[in-house]
């Protein structure tokens, strides 16, 4: 009876294994965000980064679609994309990376089929996090004009953000990097070049510089990590329907820019004056700012 008992237990043992085993693995980027992240009225403490994302024009006409998107900050062009597909399946343009956006649409619509995630319909006055990316994702754009509002995040900086505690716990930025990590694309564009317009004049200056150097640009990536913590914050916290906060443009951009402006000038007038001149420079300033 006893040897009876352990055959049993044995063979329910193994039958448990077999069934653990033969279970079909779990499908990689089965998020859906029709269903994580519903569409919402775009709440207040993102209207203002409108003026600080990139804008696209779509005009879809029967089989065709023409989209450009503008880089020009304040005069200063950052870049320009244009798609013209004439007969072919509506489809967004292959980007370099994997792209995660915050969407937001002022006029028109898009119904978006994503292989895997099920359809996303853009619509106006509604936002949307989405990726941004077109291996068989068609995006069947409205007839007529439509246009868009759009943050982008490459990956690797959703994945240096989630090293960080404070953002490690967010649950809006988890589901971002989950959807983030699909193969790579083919190059066309590079759309994660989306700088604000202050940005634009910084990048003006460093242009300018008689000497770069990799400090220079470690500074410059540095504030634009600080720009980019600040508007995720941001769009972190109108999805979880928080009360929007007061001088929006002061608290996305501003300490950030003015600071990074400073260093700035500074790299600029080291490269064409002698260091005592500066330091001279810098007591004569503090003296007058104590008066």
């Amino acid at each position: 009876m006893i040897k009876h008992d352990k055959t049993c237990k044995r063979s329910g043992a193994l039958h448990r294994l077999a069934k653990f085993l033969s279970r079909p693995a779990a499908e990689a980027n089965s998020i859906n965000f029709t269903e994580r992240l519903d569409e919402r009225t775009i709440p207040v403490a993102l209207t203002g980064l409108l003026p600080r994302m990139a804008k696209t024009q779509c005009v879809g006409m029967h089989n065709s679609l023409l989209m450009q998107s503008n880089y020009e900050n304040q005069g200063l062009p950052i870049g320009v994309m244009h798609v013209y597909n004439a007969g072919l399946p509506h489809q967004a343009p292959r980007m370099l990376h994997d792209l995660v956006a915050l969407v937001f649409c002022t006029y028109g619509g898009a119904d978006c089929n994503i292989v895997g995630e099920g359809p996303l319909h853009f619509r106006p006055g509604r936002y949307y996090f989405t990726r941004v990316k077109n291996d068989h994702n068609e995006c069947a754009f409205h007839a007529g004009l439509s246009s868009y509002y759009y943050l982008l995040l490459p990956d690797w900086l959703l994945e240096q953000l989630l090293e960080e505690e404070e953002f490690r716990d967010s649950g809006v930025l988890a589901i971002l990097y989950d959807a983030s990590v699909r193969s790579a694309t083919t190059l066309i564009d590079e759309p994660h070049q989306v700088i604000t317009e202050s940005m634009g004049h910084l990048l003006n200056d460093l242009r300018r510089l008689p000497v770069t150097g990799p400090a220079l640009e470690q500074a410059l990536f540095r504030k634009t990590m600080d720009l980019l913590k600040m508007a995720l914050r941001q769009a972190r916290n109108g999805n979880a329907h928080i009360p929007a906060t007061t001088g929006i443009f002061r608290e996305l951009c501003g300490e950030a820019e003015e600071q990074y402006a400073r260093e700035i000038r500074r790299a600029a007038l080291r490269a064409r004056f002698p260091a005592w001149s500066l330091w001279l420079w810098d007591r004569l300033v503090g003296v007058n700012e104590k008066r």
